[in-house]
């Protein structure tokens, strides 16, 4: 892949990446709301919110990511940063899709059948996106300052010639 081409992939996954993150605060500002607001309106907005914005973006942020390692200078497994950032990732699209999507259908469809949820419940809806938005600051700051730590590579045996 040529330098532009390279570039312009660069450019949308911080674009996309940035969606992911700035996806995460409104579902923390609507997790907030839910204390106060009638969960009615909130949580179905969230679950639309997560099933619409929230996958589509985290999908893309991983796939642009591994395409960028795969054709950048940088490798998947040849420096930690991105490899740390990688595993971050995929955690966190993990998380995605087999916690915070089922909690908020759960709370959408409670909300919709005019059920309360509890306290806990709600809390947990705030602190998966909080948390989200922590690890992808970390992987922010991991692209910004690129630790020179290498992955070591086997050691080559050398043939001695007598």
């Amino acid at each position: 892949m040529n330098g532009a081409a390279r570039k312009l992939l660069a450019a949308v996954h911080i674009a996309v990446s940035v969606g992911v993150l700035g996806t995460d605060v409104v579902l923390i500002a609507l997790g907030l709301a839910g204390f106060s607001m009638a969960p009615q309106a909130v949580y179905p907005a969230a679950h639309v919110i997560g099933q619409r914005v929230l996958w589509p973006l985290a999908l893309a942020a991983l796939g642009t990511g591994v395409t960028l390692a795969l054709v950048g200078p940088y490798g998947v497994f040849r420096w930690w940063w991105v490899t740390i950032k990688l595993g971050i990732t995929l955690a966190l699209t993990g998380l995605l899709v087999f916690l915070l999507l089922p909690a908020l259908t759960a709370a959408a469809g409670a909300a919709s059948a005019g059920e309360s949820l509890s306290p806990s419940r709600q809390l947990l809806l705030t602190i998966g996106p909080v948390a989200s938005s922590s690890l992808l600051l970390t992987n922010i700051g991991l692209a910004v300052f690129k630790p020179k730590w290498r992955i070591a590579r086997r050691m080559r045996r050398t043939e001695v010639t007598a």
